[in-house]
């Protein structure tokens, strides 16, 4: 309609501000915390009728309800957006706006989710029939494991019901539920060799990494760039969140892989020769050129070529998921980030002296945490790194887990979330977090003691209550 562009300095975010002050995200839940003007209940089923597109009938073929079909209902949406406007603007007077600092780094957070970032459209199109052909012949597989009663790994209820009829009872098809299945020898599903294949195919397509393939194709813009990705305050410590397919956890890639030096050889699965020339490879470590190397060999959408050059062709797939991000044309991408920035601050806010000392120091703080907890010497984990060139195990199963998940006051579920099931029993994980809370003394103080003021502030609304730099008023 010819209006000028709103400019970003003119804008205000009340869900920014209801992130950054810990309000629930979600509209009508932060008006009931704030007391507010309360969001009309009627919108869901309107937005759904008026908004969404349809599934055609044989008796009614439209793909959408117009606004000019339905006047009563039209009208009614009208009102309901004038009260979502006004409960957030409700919101927007009730809640603390952001500070100065605060709002220049929503700005920032708005340029970056604006602007986005580029990808390989024809390496994702490749990657994706790998994808499909894999798919189209596991399923084959799974139907005929199953007499033809199920041909999908996605018909959960149908897979969970035939293992159930042979002894084998699941609550559910979840990744952890799968892997237990499978890794414990002592399982019923290991009586039958094809109910554990069923398994097997459930696990490969099911996993998160095909499926953010989906995610990026889904949301990939006409100009081939993905944007949205980060949401302000996503988390309560302040950092962002992922959207879609999760920039920030995105797999390294783990597929063992071998290398020669071949014309037509470079990267391939792990294998004792040279698909290409026959000669003894080299083991190698999953890399950017390692993914540069399966995206090139994945442009010919030959599955049985990827399946004898890489044997786990979604494995491969999955670990050049981070090589579809790419510089736009005549621009460098750079990736950059804080080392252990949660962990830092966490030590400073609560005096954690031995760790800020480290941070002061060599920095090596996951290889610190996991000597404290495994009583391993520091040293030895230094010592394995300058002779193998890797890091030892335990950084990144023990001392990598121990400070995402146990900072903020985390237990078993949350290192369970980090994947240390996958390396340590229950036991091992809950006489870890015993042995990290031991070695941390100050942190945990710190956790109880910014809770006694918490508390306290919000028993005397007006009085300041205080533990070392934080602070908690109700006004």
């Amino acid at each position: 309609h010819d209006w000028p562009d709103l400019p970003l300095e003119n804008t205000r975010d009340t869900m920014a501000a209801a992130r950054a002050w810990s309000l629930p995200v979600a509209l009508g839940k932060a008006a009931a915390v704030l007391d507010g003007e309360q969001k009309s209940k009627t919108g869901g089923a309107l937005i759904r009728k008026l908004c969404c597109p349809r599934s055609p009938s044989k008796h009614n073929p439209a793909r959408r309800v117009h606004l000019g079909d339905a006047p009563a209902d039209a009208r009614a949406l009208y009102t309901y957006c004038q009260q979502d406007v006004n409960t957030e603007r409700s919101i927007g007077d009730t809640a603390p706006p952001l500070s100065a600092a605060e709002l220049e780094i929503w700005k920032l957070d708005q340029e970056i989710n604006s602007r986005g970032v580029a990808v390989d459209l024809q390496a994702l199109a490749d990657c994706q029939a790998i994808v499909d052909g894999v798919t189209a012949r596991m399923s084959a597989e799974l139907a005929r494991l199953t007499g033809g009663r199920i041909k999908s790994a996605g018909k959960v209820a149908e897979i969970v019901a035939m293992l159930g009829e042979h002894g084998i009872h699941l609550p559910d098809l979840r990744a952890d539920t799968v892997r237990d299945a499978l890794e414990r020898p002592t399982h019923a599903v290991h009586a039958h060799p094809w109910a554990v294949a069923v398994l097997e195919i459930r696990r490969a397509l099911g996993s998160a990494s095909v499926k953010k393939l989906g995610a990026i194709a889904r949301r990939v813009c006409p100009d081939g760039r993905l944007r949205g990705l980060f949401a302000y305050y996503g988390a309560d410590t302040g950092r962002w969140a992922g959207r879609g397919p999760q920039p920030q956890n995105l797999p390294r890639g783990d597929l063992a892989v071998t290398v020669c030096e071949c014309a037509g050889g470079g990267y391939q699965g792990a294998r004792a020769t040279c698909h290409a020339c026959g000669a003894y490879t080299a083991p190698a470590k999953w890399s950017h050129d390692a993914a540069l190397s399966a995206l090139e060999s994945f442009r010919d959408h030959d599955v049985d070529n990827a399946i004898t050059r890489w044997g786990d062709p979604l494995g491969a797939v999955a670990g050049c998921l981070r090589a579809l991000f790419v510089a736009a044309p005549g621009r460098h991408f750079v990736a950059s980030d804080y080392t252990a920035i949660e962990a830092v601050a966490l030590a400073a806010l609560a005096g954690e002296d031995w760790r800020l000392q480290v941070f002061r120091t060599h920095g090596k703080i996951y290889e610190m945490s996991a000597s404290k907890i495994t009583g391993t010497p520091f040293d030895r984990y230094l010592e394995h790194k300058r002779t193998t060139g890797d890091h030892h195990p335990h950084r990144q199963a023990i001392g990598k887990v121990a400070e995402l998940a146990s900072g903020y006051g985390g237990g078993l579920s949350a290192w369970r979330a980090f994947g240390a099931d996958k390396h340590l029993s229950e036991q091992e994980i809950r006489d870890a977090i015993r042995r990290w809370r031991d070695e941390s003394p100050a942190i945990v103080a710190f956790w109880h003691g910014v809770e006694r003021a918490a508390v306290a502030a919000i028993r005397s609304p007006g009085t300041v209550h205080r533990y070392r730099k934080i602070s908690y008023h109700v006004a």
